[in-house]
């Protein structure tokens, strides 16, 4: 074992790349967008998990090191891991804002509950409280514990009306031509370094980038060319040709809509500005 890097932790963090084969699965891809928001929260959770285990370790540094020289080894290992873990967080907290506040709203609670129990254990000593109530009032403390770590966080997704609305180019179509483009809209999250689409992919789709940044890899070079973020719409040019021509790559987590050709196509015709 080492100390970094910490693959099954990172591995925590990540959403599964198998999600992604259900992007054009209607009903399932629904869930697995829940599914991912849930995910994410849970990375959040570990993340900040392991950054207090690692400052722990550090106060304990200087009376466990053999050496000089080992104890600044450990010592460098472990704030690198600091840092990723730092970047990280910021990372969910910047893009997702929705995630960290739930996160904290149910730590908020836990410890409401915590004090809560202490205070009627408190008033049970004191003598205000007799046995039978402080009983029945600790187990309904205790049942709102279980409840609150037994289910998963849950997260709402944000409206696709919003995240479309996002993109200025968009923005300045009639609001039905939106509301066609937002119920079209298929929605779904990259972690940073997930392939978004490949070049020459026939998988045709207009991309908005709701919330992230994604990278446009030149498909000669292999290099980045540029790196886009809130509010663009990539593929227009991919449509017109038939092929993607980059590909793209998530260079944070990324939040994007897709609305495929025959989509655009349908509602192209009742609002000729859109093509």
């Amino acid at each position: 074992p080492t100390i970094t890097p910490r693959p099954h932790i990172e591995d925590v963090w990540h959403i599964p790349t198998y999600l992604h084969s259900t992007k054009n699965i209607p009903i399932i891809s629904s869930l697995m967008l829940q599914f991912s928001f849930s995910r994410l929260a849970l990375g959040y959770e570990v993340a900040r998990g392991f950054m207090n285990a690692q400052d722990e370790v550090l106060t304990h540094i200087n009376s466990l090191g053999a050496s000089s020289q080992d104890i600044a080894d450990v010592k460098k290992d472990i704030l690198k891991n600091i840092q990723l873990t730092y970047d990280y967080m910021e990372n969910l907290n910047t893009i997702f804002p929705e995630i960290v506040c739930s996160i904290q709203t149910r730590t908020a609670n836990r410890l409401l509950l915590n004090r809560e129990r202490s205070v009627i254990d408190q008033l049970l000593k004191n003598g205000v409280l007799d046995k039978p109530e402080a009983s029945r009032m600790i187990d309904d403390v205790e049942t709102r514990m279980f409840n609150l770590t037994k289910y998963p966080i849950k997260i709402k997704p944000p409206e696709l009306d919003t995240l479309v609305f996002q993109s200025s180019i968009i923005n300045s179509l009639d609001k039905e031509t939106v509301n066609k483009l937002s119920k079209a809209a298929k929605h779904q999250i990259y972690e940073k370094n997930d392939t978004i689409i490949k070049y020459a992919d026939n998988n045709i789709s207009l991309i908005i980038v709701a919330r992230g940044s994604v990278e446009i890899i030149d498909h000669i070079t292999n290099q980045v060319q540029n790196i886009v973020g809130q509010g663009t719409i990539l593929g227009i040019n991919s449509i017109i040709k038939g092929f993607t021509e980059n590909t793209l790559k998530a260079s944070t987590p990324v939040e994007i809509l897709t609305i495929s050709k025959k989509d655009l196509d349908n509602i192209s015709k009742d609002d000729n500005e859109l093509m």
